[in-house]
């Protein structure tokens, strides 16, 4: 079970009251927790952008070693000669 503090945070997130760095603190800490893939579609599509905008600048993002595989693995993405 989840914290009540995650919650809150959750709701903040949801209400646009989260400055740059508590977002991303929020998304990190889903992401490592692997909580975000079983969120609404939103928070995995912001999750993807995260990680890939921290791997443009060189990051390491914990818990995202496998999201090559979500993304070959995901219905939206088209397939090649599509």
């Amino acid at each position: 079970m989840y914290n009540a503090g995650l919650v809150d945070r959750l709701t903040r997130y949801e209400a646009g009251e989260m400055d740059g760095a508590e977002e991303e603190a929020l998304f990190l800490e889903l992401i490592e927790s692997r909580l975000v893939w079983k969120l609404q579609g939103h928070y995995g599509r912001r999750a993807m952008g995260l990680i890939e905008d921290r791997r443009a600048e060189g990051k390491d993002t914990p818990g995202a070693s496998n999201t090559s595989n979500v993304e070959k693995a995901s219905p939206y993405t088209p397939k090649r000669g599509d």
